[in-house]
């Protein structure tokens, strides 16, 4: 069987999104299977990120495997997997220096013309609620906050916090939930309380 699973990657810090990532790692353990991307720098360009991958992926018992290295990381030796994660933050640098060298061009009239700003902000708030809304999905939140209402006799968004964060669910920036994180979540989910979920 063959799942394809996005790991969002946040942002400009290209970091994965550890709840997504763990959500998956779960998974294919509980399966019996093995992830495989594309690329290295395509799973993440922070080196710190994928270390905690390798580690993780380790931890959990499963392999995963870069289809362009033709080896998994579990098999690489740690100087190689460092190097090769090294290159992949350079690579995130570049590309940073790169979009503030057109951003900077473009604001001043060159090549593309001038940003609206207005409508800049609209698509960039656009982009990160469909980011969030994916995410969401990915981790079926909306499932989580109903099993862990059901195990909870009285049922508190402060309760069901620490019932996410001890499966080891965290938010997408990657921190342990707490009331006013599920507060948020609930709101951009269009509902007023757990109660509705």
């Amino acid at each position: 069987m063959i799942d394809f699973v996005r790991v969002q990657v946040s942002g400009s810090k290209m970091k994965l999104n550890a709840g997504v990532l763990m959500k998956t790692l779960a998974d294919a353990r509980e399966r019996g299977c093995s992830l495989m991307v594309s690329a290295l720098d395509r799973l993440s360009r922070d080196a710190a990120t994928l270390h905690l991958l390798r580690q993780q992926a380790q931890e959990a018992g499963v392999d995963v495997f870069v289809a362009g290295l033709e080896q998994s990381i579990s098999k690489m030796d740690a100087i190689s997997f460092g190097m090769l994660s090294s290159f992949c933050e350079f690579e995130r640098t570049r590309i940073r220096e790169r979009t503030k060298l057109a951003t900077k061009k473009r604001s001043e009239g060159f090549g593309f013309g001038v940003v609206d700003g207005n409508k800049a902000r609209e698509a960039s708030l656009a982009k990160r609620r469909e980011i969030a809304d994916e995410w969401r999905k990915q981790i079926g939140l909306k499932q989580e906050i109903r099993d862990a209402v059901q195990l909870l006799r009285k049922p508190t968004l402060a309760r069901i916090a620490t019932i996410l964060n001890g499966k080891g669910l965290v938010t997408i920036r990657g921190a342990k939930w707490t009331q006013a994180h599920l507060t948020n979540q609930l709101q951009a989910m269009n509902i007023k309380s757990w109660q509705e979920v």
